[in-house]
Formats: structure tokens, C-alpha cells, sequence
């Protein structure tokens, strides 16, 4: 359940977040958050080792920031393409945010390659879960 408070601030029309709950599986943890309209925002905590994704999409625009500190890998694939191909998600820094947006129809999937847990943050246009469709990228 989600639990929100004004702590203070109901005069600039803040909410405090006090608790939302991690869903998922230990290796991909996610807290999400409707964040008004059709889209949300998701926070995936990846266990060391752990691939999240694994999928494509028809409709459905994700946008893909790493806060860091360790890099994260996305696979993708296109229908078009024989091969996958892996991209080293860059951390975010003080001077640069690097966002990742596969294009509609690419499979991915993404890879903590580190030894420690890591958190990705997915920004979605909408959320329509009848617009997600298993394919493995390998």
C-alpha cells in the first residue's frame, strides 16, 4: 500500500513517498510509481549476475538511466539482425546522464554484470502489460 504525506510541504504540493513495496523476484526487485497520465516510472534493484528484461515491445517507449556507480550491460536484438549486440550502460556522473531507448520491436534485456547489487531507473511513455513479448536476445 502506498503511503503518502505532506511532511510539511502541502503548501508547494509535495508528497512525501513514505513506502512502496519492491515487487518481483530477488534477482529483479522493482518499485514503481505511477507518475500521473499513462506513464510510470521504475526502479529495478539487480542482484550481482541478475538479467532483467528479456523482452520487446509494439507500443510501449522505455527509456533506460543507470545512476550508478558500476556500468550495466543491455543486449539487444533487432528481428532484422542474426547477431545481438551489447551496450556498456554508462553511470551517471555529476557532468553527464546517459539515457537508453530501444527502439520498438528490439529486444532487451538488461545484464549487472558487477559483483555488488544495482539499481536501473526505466521510464516508460505508458503502461500497457499486454505490450510485452518474451524473446529471448540470444
Amino acid at each position: 500500500m502506498e503511503s503518502f504525506t505532506h511532511n510539511g510541504f502541502e503548501d508547494f504540493g509535495l508528497y512525501e513517498v513514505k513506502s512502496l513495496p519492491l515487487v518481483g523476484p530477488h534477482a529483479d526487485r522493482k518499485l514503481s510509481l505511477d507518475v500521473g497520465g499513462a506513464g510510470r516510472v521504475n526502479l529495478n534493484i539487480l542482484s550481482p549476475g541478475a538479467r532483467a528484461g528479456n523482452h520487446y515491445h509494439q507500443k510501449v517507449h522505455e527509456v533506460f538511466i543507470n545512476p550508478g556507480p558500476e556500468a550495466l550491460l543491455l543486449h539487444l536484438r533487432s528481428p532484422e539482425a542474426a547477431a545481438g549486440r551489447v551496450v556498456e550502460m554508462l553511470p551517471a556522473s555529476l557532468s553527464q546522464i546517459n539515457a537508453y531507448h530501444p527502439k520498438l520491436g528490439v529486444t532487451h534485456m538488461v545484464e549487472n554484470p558487477s559483483p555488488r547489487m544495482a539499481t536501473l531507473i526505466i521510464v516508460v511513455d505508458q503502461n500497457d502489460p499486454d505490450d510485452v513479448f518474451p524473446l529471448a536476445v540470444y
